[in-house]
């Protein structure tokens, strides 16, 4: 289903979080309407996923884990969304090829660079260690790389956050492209995806700095 079930998951998601939440949501219309792009949120809650599908006018094709298709649920909805699956515990060839062709076909590749859920405390704003992947593929792609931030979207845990009430607060937050890294040679790989990451780090901590200063005039 691919595209298709993408948009249809995007209306049905539509209304119980506009009823249910306040959202305050910066930077859209800086993610490119098309060609090729990775974005790299941080990953505090399994809402994060609708959360991006439901704020982001591109279509996401995400990096899943294999354990997301453990369950048979899992499995139907990450494949019938083009998830790419990828094994996070070692070099997975296959999943770096699958997602070197979306990004040929000018699609949008997300990428959660901490490889699992992270409380802040614990997370690339603290200093948490990255998924090196995302460093190496934008290098050899030579594609451009969109920061995002999601706050709070760990309330949507709580029952209670789901009442049609518009009470459940949370924030996304959509930064400028960074460059890729520059292409070098295979010796100084590691130290250019080291740069480029913490060039990455900085860039999310000043992202969030400023949609929590939004969420705060918004009245969260």
């Amino acid at each position: 289903m691919g595209d298709v079930f993408h948009r249809i998951i995007r209306a049905l998601i539509f209304v119980p979080f506009v009823t249910s939440g306040r959202a305050t949501v910066i930077g859209a219309e800086r993610v490119p309407r098309s060609g090729p792009l990775l974005m790299a949120p941080n990953h505090m809650s399994w809402y994060d996923i609708l959360l991006l599908v439901m704020h982001c006018r591109r279509l996401l094709d995400f990096l899943a884990t294999y354990k997301l298709y453990e369950r048979p649920m899992g499995r139907w909805f990450y494949e019938n969304m083009n998830a790419i699956r990828c094994d996070l515990t070692k070099p997975d060839a296959r999943a770096v090829r699958r997602m070197r062709a979306r990004l040929g076909q000018g699609r949008c590749v997300v990428i959660f660079p901490e490889g699992q859920l992270c409380m802040y405390e614990d997370s690339v704003f603290t200093g948490h260690r990255l998924y090196s992947g995302m460093a190496r593929l934008a290098m050899a792609t030579q594609v451009p790389v969109l920061p995002a931030v999601l706050v709070d979207t760990d309330i949507y845990r709580r029952f209670g956050a789901w009442m049609p009430v518009r009470g459940s607060r949370y924030g996304v937050a959509f930064g400028e492209p960074i460059p890729p890294p520059q292409a070098v040679s295979p010796a100084d790989r590691m130290a250019e995806a080291g740069r480029f990451e913490e060039k990455y780090r900085v860039h999310m901590r000043m992202l969030r700095a400023e949609l929590i200063q939004a969420m705060q005039a918004d009245g969260a």
